[in-house]
This record gives C-alpha cells, structure tokens and sequence, in this order.
C-alpha cells in the first residue's frame, strides 16, 4: 500500500498508471483481482491509512451519493497509520490541481457526444464510449458504447 502512496505523490503516476504497473508486474488487488482506476483512487482518498475512522459519508436514499465533509463524523487516531498525514494531506493537494489542470470541464471534440450521459441497463454501471477498426490498413472506425463493467472485465 505504501508503494501506491508513493507513486502518487513522489513519482508523479496517475491513477491508471499506478494500476497498470501493478497489473503488469502481477500484484493483485485485496480481492484477488486486477487493479483499477477507482481502486487506486479509492485508496489515495481513504483516511482509514492515515488512522482514521470515518462514517455517514454516504447517502444512499436515491442510490449512492457522497455527502458534504461536513456531515461526516470522523474519529482521528483510531488505529495505526500507515501513511503519515503529510503524505495524506500531499494527495489532497496533488488531486485537486490535476482536476484543475485537466480541462475537464471544456468541450472536447469527442465524437462520444453521450459520454457520461446513460447506465447499462442490466447492471447500472456507466455506458463508456469505444472505438475499433483502422487497424492493420482497414478505414471503417466504429464507434459504440458498451457497459464499463463488462468493458474492464472481458480486457
């Protein structure tokens, strides 16, 4: 756990490249699978590493949604850190200016113009947008959606 702390924060890797390296190098998740995105994400934002205990961050009366900071009841120093808060508070600093920095908020000249906009109807995940073809001297490009789920587990 300390290494993806330190990739973050030190050697300046993103999330995907945190859990690429892992993939590759053949580490698996806590759960027994590959490494992805959220995980890492999940991990870097999680203040049970710095020792922390914290509840009633989510609401769930309309599907999962994260509540106000200040809503949450926190209990510092409940257990052993395994990351200093230093380190904790770096993530905070160093998530936030790559949000800034990331245009995310600007039109992009996608032709996924639904990107973000629908779920999978059979298990509510995210609908991400794809291409394939123009490989090996073929001109056809397809674009499609497929479920985000069923995209992560079937590469």
């Amino acid at each position: 756990m300390k290494r993806i702390f330190h990739n973050y924060v030190y050697d300046n890797y993103g999330y995907k490249k945190i859990a690429s390296n892992l993939n590759i190098e053949g580490i698996p998740s806590s759960t027994g699978n590959q490494w992805s995105f959220s995980s890492i994400h999940s991990i870097l934002h999680n203040e049970a590493y710095v020792g922390n205990s914290v509840w009633n961050m989510h609401d769930y009366s309309k599907g999962k949604k994260k509540k106000p900071e200040e809503e949450w009841i926190r209990k510092e120093n409940t257990h052993v850190a395994l990351v200093s808060r230093e380190v904790f508070d770096l993530i905070k600093v160093k998530s936030k200016s790559r949000i800034k920095n990331s245009n995310l908020f600007e039109a992009s000249f996608t032709p996924f113009i639904l990107r973000g906009l629908f779920k999978c109807p059979y298990c509510g995940a995210n609908m991400v947008s794809v291409q394939s073809g123009n490989q090996k001297g073929t001109r056809t490009v397809r674009r499609y959606y497929i479920c985000g789920t069923y995209q992560r587990k079937v590469k």
